[in-house]
């Protein structure tokens, strides 16, 4: 059996619900997707809205919100995105995210999470609104212990 290579084989070869939620381009994360800049939209290699997938299989999980396709050089990796509010009080609930997220994907989707962007962007947190939360403070460097950029407006590749 070969490798698998691409974001959309990665995600197809998941189990149902989720191997039928890829979409083309950035069309996965709705409303979101001008949260995501590339001067290439082209790179942009398919995306899924996680959460509203697996949210009537796992009600009462912390559901992680979006992944996204990217190519970067001659590879594709999986970036992980949680829009949510930016304020100190949610960190917990996107380190919680994040902890659920890494067990699902080694549990249910392996492939997709060998994908996973291991240069510092593979997980991601943008803000709803404004970013309150202080470079420097202590929940700044639990995020940053965690592998989660931001929260920041906007991810820009």
């Amino acid at each position: 059996m070969s490798a698998t290579r691409t974001f959309r084989e990665a995600v197809e070869a998941c189990e149902p619900p989720v191997g039928d939620a890829y979409r083309p381009g950035l069309r996965g994360l709705g409303r979101y997707s001008r949260r995501v800049r590339c001067s290439d939209p082209r790179r942009f290699t398919g995306s899924l809205s996680l959460e509203e997938t697996l949210a009537e299989s796992h009600p009462n999980e912390p559901l992680w919100d979006y992944g996204i396709g990217f190519r970067r050089d001659s590879t594709e990796v999986a970036i992980w995105i949680e829009v949510h509010p930016a304020d100190t009080s949610q960190v917990r609930n996107v380190l919680d995210k994040l902890r659920w997220l890494k067990a699902w994907l080694e549990m249910h989707a392996p492939a997709v999470g060998q994908l996973t962007d291991r240069t510092g962007w593979g997980y991601v947190w943008t803000a709803t609104s404004g970013v309150h939360i202080r470079p420097g403070s202590r929940q700044a460097r639990l995020l940053s212990k965690s592998g989660i950029k931001g929260p920041m407006r906007c991810l820009k590749l």
